[in-house]
């Protein structure tokens, strides 16, 4: 009987040990967990309505970026709408005892450019009235009163025979002795569509030697002839073509300010018209030759020389941009130019992205009233730091070994030794919000 009874109370102990075992089993505590399945942490995106999806346990009062999210049994879904840039996507829930958990990923979404195309109207330059006349000042330095003085001593510049009563009375060549010019001063006026020039050239005086026979008798004097100033004008017009500016002149006047002489020691055998005639041509020959045919291109290449150009690294990254002349423009308050860019910035191969973000809002108002003033457009800036993000230069490699971590952060990490590296899974992104240019970074990835 003590037997059975033992043996009894051994059955009825296993049996109450492995009942428990099996209602744990069933009642398992499940940790109250949230996952994003839509879309992959890192992903690139177009902007407008995106679906957030995932699965979730445990949790109630489900949200992605604070919308209430519709849950079906173990998954759940949300809609969300995204501009251009950086993003972060979190969910969050509530547990049984009243916790948060969440977890977040990083997107970038927007319409995205190559970047091996030509960006056109990457860069507007504006040339306003006091920059003209800066400009106009640069081309009266280009112009050396002094070697065109020069230049002209020595040309003969009347060479006639002619006779009276059919007998050859007359002989006369005149040479210029000596000529004196003082500085150009050029003005610039723009107008819708053209700028006005003017070139005055003050204080022109000709000194002549004049040699030849008139009724038989020799005769070797001088002459000379003075112009209060020479004044050019004519309607300049500004355009771009080929990439490159081009500057001409259309319908030049030559004046001859207050123009006077003094032939007296001329025999009067001479006919003085012609000999006077033969100055004030030679004067407004000079101011064609070295104005209306030298000023316009003087001035094409001052402008020209705003054209960006870039041949040079940037924290230790090659950095090559160059631009064309796209268009030009003349308005009443000066001259304003875009230009299309072409980059090309180190080794684009360290990481791998649909593109440069392309923004709607390409371009800063360009200031009326400083002397020059230039603005780029979001493209540009977002095109080079998509570069230097492919190029790598976000990831770094920070190492005790090599003294490049600072013994200031070792510190900070209670550590001796050690190394951390970083990197950027998505390029950071210049974007425009409530009318200011923020720059946007997607999250870093820190291993220490």
């Amino acid at each position: 009987m003590k037997r059975a009874l033992l043996v009894f109370a051994l059955l009825w102990s296993g049996c109450s040990q492995d009942m428990p075992a099996a209602d744990d089993a069933k009642n398992a505590y499940i940790p109250p967990d949230v996952n994003i399945l839509v879309p992959d942490d890192g992903a690139w995106l177009t902007s407008g309505t995106l679906t957030v999806e995932g699965d979730v346990v445990g949790l109630a009062q489900v949200t992605v970026n604070g919308v209430d999210a519709s849950v079906n049994g173990d998954g759940y879904s949300a809609q969300l709408t995204l501009d251009g840039g950086i993003h972060q996507i979190e969910v969050r829930g509530i547990d049984g005892r009243g916790d948060a958990r969440s977890e977040t990923i990083t997107v970038v979404a927007g319409d995205f450019e190559d970047p091996r195309d030509t960006m056109e109207d990457a860069v507007h330059l504006r040339v306003n009235q006091r920059g003209l006349s800066y400009a106009s000042h640069q081309v009266d330095e280009m112009v050396d009163p002094n070697a065109i003085a020069s230049n002209a001593v020595g040309l003969v510049v009347y060479d006639d025979s002619y006779g009276v009563f059919g007998w050859d009375a007359v002989e006369i060549a005149a040479t210029i002795t000596d000529l004196t010019l003082a500085p150009l001063e050029t003005e610039l006026e723009p107008r819708s569509g053209v700028m006005d020039l003017e070139v005055e050239i003050p204080g022109v005086t000709v000194s002549l030697q004049a040699v030849g026979e008139a009724l038989g008798i020799d005769f070797d004097t001088e002459a000379t002839a003075w112009a209060e100033s020479v004044v050019v004008t004519g309607t300049l017009a500004v355009d771009a073509v080929g990439g490159d500016l081009r500057v001409e002149l259309f319908d030049p006047t030559v004046d001859l300010q207050d123009f006077q002489y003094d032939t007296s020691l001329i025999p009067t055998g001479v006919e003085g018209y012609l000999f006077v005639d033969s100055i004030s041509a030679f004067l407004e020959e000079l101011a064609v030759e070295k104005i209306v045919d030298v000023v316009p291109g003087l001035l094409q290449e001052s402008l020209s020389n705003l054209k960006l150009k870039v041949n040079d690294e940037f924290l230790g990254v090659p950095l090559a941009i160059g631009a064309q002349f796209a268009e030009a423009t003349i308005d009443r308050d000066g001259v304003e130019m875009s230009l299309d860019v072409i980059l090309d910035i180190g080794d684009e191969d360290q990481h791998f992205g649909m593109g440069y973000l392309a923004a709607p809002e390409r371009l800063a108002e360009l200031d009326r009233d400083a002397d020059l003033t230039m603005a780029a457009s979001d493209d540009l800036l977002n095109r080079v730091v998509y570069g230097l993000w492919r190029s790598g230069m976000f990831d770094m490699n920070l190492a005790s070994e090599d003294e490049s971590l600072s013994p200031l952060v070792l510190s900070m990490l209670q550590a001796e030794t050690g190394t951390v590296t970083t990197s950027a899974p998505l390029p950071p992104v210049v974007v425009s919000r409530d009318g200011a240019f923020v720059v946007e970074i997607g999250g870093m990835v820190v291993d220490i």
